[in-house]
């Protein structure tokens, strides 16, 4: 079966604000590619890498869906799932560039299930949602909100689709505040992003 990942990629430099405070524009810049390679790695050899986004990233062996400009976390995905079924896609699964805790076992996982399942979703920690894996790509349309998760599920359950929730501490944890980074700190290390990081620790925690 061909799957895409889909992963959209704000511009480095631009993202991460709310970590201005502790890390200055190149180093957010820095931080941003290095959790982009984790969840690269995890995906690699399973399934189509394809990063959508207006930012001049090149990265090998990735689709390259280029935005001309920044349209929102919802217009990426939906033009991802364009591209992937143009390129023969027979499932999709959204993956956020933030959650460098993700590991090839989470994305084997997702695989193996959606054998059973047409849609698998997995709840963030703040009231978002995760990974959606969905076969086919166009079996649902999705709005990215504080609420995406139980819109998800509703819209599920209205058309009678079978679906899995898929509940990990490892793939809900993304990095947008000082406590993610500090919380990450217990659990990331060997990824691209702790070494990253752990230049910085003393920023963000005191000794």
């Amino acid at each position: 079966m061909i799957i895409f990942a889909l992963i959209p990629v704000k511009e480095p430099g631009k993202s991460k604000t709310r970590l201005s405070p502790y890390l200055n524009r190149e180093e957010r810049s820095g931080l941003v590619k290095a959790m982009l390679s984790d969840v690269l790695n995890a995906l690699n050899g399973l399934v189509v890498p394809l990063i959508i986004t207006s930012a001049d990233i090149e990265v090998k062996g990735c689709h390259i869906l280029k935005e001309e400009k920044s349209q929102g976390l919802t217009q990426a995905v939906e033009e991802g799932k364009k591209y992937a079924l143009e390129h023969g896609a027979e499932a999709t699964v959204f993956v956020p560039a933030d959650t460098p805790l993700i590991n090839r076992r989470h994305i084997e996982d997702i695989i193996s299930l959606g054998r059973k399942h047409m849609l698998i979703i997995s709840p963030a920690r703040k009231g978002g949602v995760g990974i959606i894996y969905k076969r086919p790509p166009d079996l649902l349309s999705e709005h990215f909100s504080s609420t995406t998760f139980p819109d998800i599920i509703n819209m599920a359950e209205r058309r009678g689709l079978r679906y899995y929730i898929y509940d990990s501490f490892y793939v809900s944890l993304d990095i947008d505040k000082k406590e993610d980074v500090i919380e990450f700190f217990h659990y990331g290390k060997g990824t691209a992003t702790y070494t990253f990081l752990e230049k910085f620790r003393h920023r963000f925690i005191k000794e």
